[in-house]
């Protein structure tokens, strides 16, 4: 026999105990769901507020010497910042990229040999074998 009672709100208007839980366990996997996708930005977010107040005196500075013109101050520490920082990382590239040419002409001429590996390695699950015997 179908029961066709519905439950009525409490008479002070209050949501009961099991209610309130239902309630408040979905707020909280909401604002779990909510940091999960804000997650990944939030490193970038703080690095650039540490950022902001860190070069905010140098944009001052520089705004008051180009006679309040903020927006050139503000193109000009984006420029300093890029060179600053991309300067070193294209001089690295360049390094690694050199380094690379003369290892590569080194194992082409005989210079660098590559010794076999120990016989334990044939021991080894799975690749053991295969790496054993390959081009030794």
């Amino acid at each position: 026999m179908p029961s066709d009672h519905v439950p009525q709100p409490s008479p002070t208007g209050h949501p009961g105990p099991l209610e309130l839980a239902i309630k408040l366990g979905l707020i909280v996997l909401l604002i779990l769901l909510c940091f999960q996708i804000m997650a990944p930005f939030l490193l970038p977010v703080l690095w650039g507020v540490i950022l902001a107040i860190a070069l905010y005196g140098g944009f001052t500075k520089i705004s008051s010497w180009l006679n309040g013109h903020q927006n050139w101050a503000a193109a000009l520490i984006t420029v300093l910042t890029l060179v600053l920082l991309l300067g070193p990382v294209g001089i690295l590239a360049a390094k690694l990229v050199e380094n690379l040419q003369d290892v590569a002409t080194e194992l082409q001429t005989g210079a660098i040999e590559i010794p076999a590996p120990p016989p334990a390695v044939i021991g080894w699950p799975f690749i053991g074998e295969p790496l054993y015997s390959w081009g030794f």
